[in-house]
């Protein structure tokens, strides 16, 4: 089950492709048009002082960076489409480029946007999100191996655990709910935040202690 960012982040840059591929529609035509894009290099997508969602798909190269995905590798210009293929990138080096050029034979057809991570080159939304979860996973410290027998409400219950999903102080707070104090409400120690409220709080500790002698586990 992939995260809803990462469906909701290869989405967003499939309006990027499709701005650079479907020349002769109305909607990329009404985009061009209202931020004066014509004229501007293939990076730049949205006039800045019109704010909107497209926008927000314009910043869509930045989001990618925060999860370790170099969009512009994602995303190349196809220049050509003969016996030899020309495929730029703002991140080519110049010398790498000028190897390219070398051998490279154009022709009449013309030059397309291609996803260098699908087999056929087109943007494939589920491809994309598999490379965002599979890179955002690595980030956060891997993947989590599920075990079948544990019942899916404690599977489910860990899951958010880990994504600081529960609702805790100072995960409420973060999501616009006011309070007095984040602080924990049953030892006034420190910050209600998830690993406070499952492990450090003496509360929390005092259960997981009467747990394991329960099970007759040493306590680590």
């Amino acid at each position: 089950m992939g995260s809803l960012k990462a469906l909701n982040l290869a989405l967003i840059g499939k309006w990027w492709s499709r701005l650079r591929n479907e020349g002769t529609s109305l909607w990329r035509e009404s985009i061009m048009g209202i931020h004066n894009l014509k004229n501007k290099a293939a990076d730049c997508i949205s006039k800045k002082s019109i704010p909107g969602v497209w926008n927000n798909i314009a910043g869509v190269k930045s989001e990618f960076l925060k999860v370790g995905i170099n969009f512009d590798e994602v995303i190349k210009k196809q220049v050509g489409n003969g016996d030899c293929t020309l495929f730029c990138s703002q991140a080519c080096e110049f010398a790498e480029l000028a190897l390219k050029v070398e051998s490279f034979l154009p022709n009449s057809q013309p030059d397309r946007w291609v996803c260098s991570i699908s087999g056929d080159g087109v943007y494939h939304v589920n491809v994309v999100r598999e490379l965002i979860d599979t890179v955002g996973s690595s980030n956060e410290g891997g993947n989590i191996d599920w075990i079948p027998e544990v019942p899916t409400k404690v599977r489910c219950f860990i899951w958010r655990a880990v994504l600081n999903g529960i609702p805790t102080a100072c995960a409420l707070q973060k999501r616009g709910i006011n309070f007095n104090s984040v602080m924990c409400s049953y030892c006034d120690l420190e910050r209600e935040d998830t690993d406070h409220a499952l492990i450090k709080c003496p509360m929390a500790a005092k259960v997981w202690e009467e747990m394991l002698r329960w099970f007759g586990i040493p306590h680590p």
